[in-house]
């Protein structure tokens, strides 16, 4: 049973999808589409809920332009050069993915990758 860790298997097609989604907040098929959730609830989600790192001076260097890192609802935050990034990511036997949005600039983007390297971070910056 792999529910817990990699229990979502998806195309590409399907995760492209998932990001329009959530960069409509979470409306479906345009203005007068379907409301799969409100604004609330996305606002929810990438609001910061946990600390996951402090700014030390070794991440100063290292992300210059990143002020926090925290965890949402689902979703890795922080900000990125002014903006604010959500992700998330996940490894499961021999295979890595990373999802990642800017929503202030209507994009996001989809990391897959056949290996358990970390350079899906990196890509993503």
């Amino acid at each position: 049973n792999i529910a817990a860790a990699g229990g979502i298997i998806s195309s590409i097609s399907d995760m492209a999808q998932w990001l329009r989604l959530h960069l409509s907040r979470g409306t479906w098929g345009g203005e007068d589409g379907d409301i799969i959730f409100d604004e609330g609830v996305q606002r929810t989600m990438w609001t910061p809920h946990i600390t996951t790192s402090t700014i030390t001076k070794g991440n100063e260097k290292t992300y210059p332009t990143t002020h926090f890192k925290s965890y949402g609802l689902g979703f890795d935050l922080m900000d990125y050069k002014g903006r604010k990034v959500m992700g998330h990511g996940g490894t499961f036997e021999g295979m890595k993915s990373r999802v990642t949005l800017v929503p202030e600039e209507n994009l996001g983007f989809v990391i897959l990758t056949n290996g358990e390297a970390h350079i899906d971070r990196g890509m993503s910056y």
